[in-house]
């Protein structure tokens, strides 16, 4: 068992692929297992992920194209870590990430279900922009309030890290939806009523 399960859902993204994989075993936190669902790629996208020889690594080929949602689902099925982060293909993580959250989490109280942060955008003209998302903390009496009038709709994926126990009580992605998946699951993590807290830290990349 690993203390990190990380899921990252992937179709015909080879090309963008390594500079991710790289990001993740170059994490300081080391305890981790990374869950690669393919989506029914049709590149080399098999190959890459075989090629690094990591034991950590674990390739799950998805029959057919089927979506993000179930693509997450698959592998939050197969997830064995006390915390769960997603990673999408082409994204990066700064090195201490993982280590950064665990450790805010082992800290926060049972009810905080959610561990979320900064992301850095580099846009194709050389700038820089610093994404902040909507601050919740574990003491806000509003977090569901807030949730579901789409506070949670800049919380990017790459950024968080879950407990294992909130997913297997809030289920899983709605893999009728088509965007927005990710919103709509926080929502219901706040209608279980877990909180969310917010740590000023870079947490990922694009």
């Amino acid at each position: 068992m690993s203390l990190v399960s990380i899921i990252l859902p992937t179709r015909n993204r080879a090309p963008l692929l390594r500079p991710t994989l790289d990001s993740i075993r170059a994490q300081t936190l080391s305890d981790w297992e990374l869950l690669v669902v393919d989506d029914g790629s049709t590149d080399d996208t098999e190959a890459l992920i075989r090629s690094y020889l990591d034991p950590r690594f674990i390739y799950i080929r998805n029959d057919g194209r089927h979506g993000v949602a179930r693509a997450r689902n698959l592998g939050i099925a197969r997830a064995r870590g006390e915390f769960i982060a997603f990673q999408d293909a082409g994204e990066q993580w700064p090195l201490d990430k993982l280590d950064l959250q665990v450790s805010a989490m082992r800290r926060l109280a049972q009810s905080v279900g959610l561990v979320y942060g900064n992301y850095r955008i580099f846009r194709s003209n050389g700038t820089q922009k610093l994404s902040r998302p909507a601050v919740f903390t574990a003491e806000d009496a509003d977090t569901t309030r807030r949730a579901l009038i789409l506070a949670v709709s800049g919380i990017d994926t790459p950024t968080w890290l879950l407990r294992a126990s909130v997913i297997a009580a809030c289920g899983g992605f709605d893999e009728a939806l088509t965007r927005r998946e990710d919103s709509e699951f926080l929502m219901r993590v706040a209608l279980q009523g877990f909180r969310f807290q917010y740590i000023d830290a870079l947490t990922a990349l694009s």
